[in-house]
């Protein structure tokens, strides 16, 4: 068979590699409005047949087309490529609306092809064997079902993105980023429950998702076999996915992340032996499901939880063979029609008909929270809803200024001020958002930087977003760039045990050997300064471990936590920590933002007072009455895992890129001065805040707030109230 994938996005990298390279198919041919997209995944998998967009692609002789895009554009995709000919397997959810799925299965039957939706949950071995058990009556007759989905939502790095300056399509539904994970349970309880008579529906909004969105749903259905209940969190930990089935003879439990199962049937034993028999036989059912899932994971046997090969399969099984699907059309229809109910009873009835009811709307970006009265911003402040930007737009609005801020949509924006501040949502990797935050700024103050994720993670938003910032910055005649740089942009080694480092002191030669922290640092420090040379007004800041309140109290250069049992110190604690107070550092930006002075120039800055690493555990502990204790552990200790890593590599074990280095652990652990004689001669910085008070009002800070709900359980106090809208085939899923 000749096969299509339209839309090169992260689930694209999920089916391609079931079908390239497999001699069940002729060809494959792949389609993406982002011709760059488009050649990075023909790229990486060899293929020849790239095409812009459906209708080119169809010009081919195609048997199937696996529609990846986000779920507006479903229903129109898959009725062209049916007409075509062509069966279809649809990303989840099928549809937006149950009227939309009703065409598309009407257009499958029309044309004579087959249709199917990725629940990948739902064709899992270990959920279809549990089909097996409760059809062939192992469980007598059914009473009751359960399924239970929790997933980290913040993991999902797609919903931080924006593309063409709009955030992703999941947040234009009415029930948000839910309903792009409802269909996995529901799938499950509906295939177990087709017919539900009737539902009730209750969400919680817990503060995990911006603008009000729900991040807790519990349904419970009444059907004619049984009743059943649906649960989906956002905010429970771990992830997991749970089916519960319950019937007159026996139960079944299963845990479809770690791939077990356990029945529960009465046992002939005396009722004192039961529990213990009970125990036994569940922990042996545990054991032995556990080992049997793993042995055939890794001989490659089975498919690892989620996995779409399973659905692709059954998918051209059916096509070919008239085999069971069921994860056919109908079953997608039914699992609309279920969100369409539950968007109608959570979000009001205005919600009940189409799943996207709040759009499409065509957003500004700019979202306001000041008086229509207020001058528009000529601030623009990126990362500014980290620790040290909300600080700095805190102080900027308590002088009188109104600020804007470039947010990702899943940013917590609740230490912003209530009012002087709007916001972009946006990212720096996407220029037109930055375009849009750029209009009619004067002064740019660049916080932003990645600060976890892979190398490539790294560069794309540390190093390319700066450079988009910079062009556009030009472009746009910004007066004045203050660009947040870092001292482990400094060379580190081959200084005498606490030297004194200048902006005069070399730079790092071999940055990668630090990490992607320090390389994209570094690279993005000497575009300012080339950019400069263009005629862009920079400054460029490189404070030191910045701290106090909202900050973390115990970090990499002071030591870190084991198990929450113990702090554990690297070395012998002897080194300087070159800190500065966050309050001092915005003072310090602030004089870089007036001072004509400073253009063109690199200032570290650093406070006053000198403190070592065991000396700072040791006030971190009396202020805040930590009982756990410090443990020195030797730094060859941890050159252990860095050696079997890097011999692992050698031997051809692994295959990565960037591996990790000595120096680059050993760079957190220098004993060095920092000098910030120049800040003081050309800026006219002091620190105002003394290291006895800084740290004062750091612990005082954390003692008062250590008891309170951690953030993610928080409730934002600051959100937009425009609604954002991305063009449903502008990006691929």
């Amino acid at each position: 068979m000749n096969v299509g994938i339209l839309g090169c996005g992260v689930v694209a990298d999920l089916h391609l590699p079931h079908l390239v390279n497999n001699p069940r198919f002729r060809s494959v041919s792949i389609a993406d409005q982002d011709p760059e997209k488009a050649a990075r995944t023909a790229r990486r998998y060899g293929i020849t047949d790239v095409y812009p967009g459906l209708e080119e692609m169809l010009r081919r002789p195609l048997d199937a087309v696996h529609i990846l895009t986000p779920p507006a554009a479903h229903c129109k995709l898959a009725v062209q490529a049916m007409q075509a000919g062509c069966h279809v397997l649809v990303e989840k959810p099928m549809a937006l609306s149950a009227a939309e799925a009703g065409a598309m299965l009407a257009a499958a039957q029309r044309n004579g092809v087959k249709l199917g939706v990725d629940f990948n949950f739902l064709m899992s071995p270990l959920v279809q064997r549990i089909s097996a058990l409760v059809e062939g009556g192992e469980l007598g007759r059914l009473i009751h079902v359960e399924t239970q989905y929790n997933f980290d939502i913040r993991r999902s790095a797609n919903l931080n993105r924006t593309i063409n300056g709009q955030v992703d399509w999941a947040f234009r539904l009415p029930l948000g980023p839910l309903a792009d994970h409802l269909p996995h349970p529901a799938s499950i309880l509906l295939h177990f429950l087709p017919d539900p008579l009737q539902i009730w529906a209750v969400a919680r909004q817990n503060g995990l998702l911006p603008d009000g969105l729900p991040d807790e749903l519990r349904v419970l259905v009444d059907s004619p076999r049984a009743t059943g209940l649906l649960s989906v969190s956002f905010g429970s930990r771990p992830d997991t996915i749970m089916v519960n089935v319950y019937g007159t003879r026996a139960s079944l439990h299963a845990n479809l992340s770690n791939m077990t199962l356990t029945l529960r049937a009465d046992k002939n034993v005396p009722k004192k032996m039961l529990r213990l028999v009970d125990s036994l036989d569940q922990s042996f059912q545990l054991f032995s499901g556990a080992f049997s899932s793993a042995w055939q994971v890794l001989r490659k046997k089975a498919s690892p939880p989620g996995d779409v090969g399973p659905v692709i399969q059954a998918f051209y099984d059916h096509i070919e063979h008239g085999a069971d699907l069921p994860a056919s059309g109908e079953a997608g229809q039914r699992v609309t029609l279920f969100m369409e109910q539950i968007a109608g009873q959570v979000m009001g009835p205005e919600s009940a008909a189409v799943l996207e009811a709040r759009g499409p709307q065509p957003s500004s970006g700019l979202q306001a929270d000041r008086p229509a009265a207020a001058p528009a911003p000529e601030i623009l402040v990126t990362g500014g809803t980290g620790f040290l930007g909300s600080h700095l737009v805190n102080r900027l609005v308590q002088q009188g200024r109104s600020v804007r801020v470039l947010a990702r949509k899943m940013n917590r924006l609740e230490h912003l001020p209530p009012a002087g501040v709007e916001v972009v949502y946006g990212d720096l990797r996407d220029r037109e958002s930055l375009r849009r935050a750029l209009q009619g700024i004067k002064i740019v103050v660049h916080a932003g930087a990645a600060m976890a994720g892979s190398w490539e993670e790294y560069e794309e938003t540390t190093i390319r977003g700066t450079q988009h910032l910079l062009e556009l910055s030009l472009a746009a005649g910004v007066q004045r760039f203050v660009h947040i740089s870092s001292l482990t942009v400094f060379q580190l080694s081959g200084h005498p045990r606490n030297a004194v480092i200048t902006e005069d002191s070399p730079c790092e030669r071999d940055p990668e050997t630090v990490g992607a922290y320090a390389y994209t640092k570094l690279v993005s420090e000497k575009l300012a300064l080339e950019y400069h040379k263009k005629g862009l007004p920079v400054v460029v800041l490189r404070p030191g471990v910045i701290y106090g309140p909202r900050g973390p109290v115990i970090f990499p250069h002071a030591g870190f936590t084991l198990l929450d049992r113990l702090i554990v110190m690297v070395g012998r604690g002897t080194n300087l920590i070159p800190l500065t107070f966050v309050d001092n550092t915005v003072d310090a930006i602030l004089l870089a933002m007036q001072q004509d002075q400073a253009v063109g120039e690199v200032f570290t800055v650093v406070d006053d007072g000198e403190i070592t690493q065991r000396e700072y555990l040791r006030r971190c502990r009396q202020a805040t009455g930590d009982p756990r204790p410090v443990v020195p552990v030797p730094f060859a200790f941890f050159l252990l895992p860095v050696v079997m890593i890097r011999l692992a590599a050698r031997l051809g074990l692994i295959r990565k890129k960037h591996l990790p280095s000595r120096y680059a652990l050993a760079s957190k652990y220098y004993s060095l001065r920092f000098s910030s004689e120049k800040a003081r001669r050309l800026l006219g910085w002091q620190p105002q805040v003394s290291l006895e008070e800084g740290l004062r009002r750091t612990f005082e800070w954390y003692n008062q707030t250590r008891r309170q709900p951690p953030d993610g359980l928080k409730t934002a106090a600051h959100r937009p109230a425009a609604s954002d809208h991305l063009t449903p085939e502008v990006e691929s899923r």
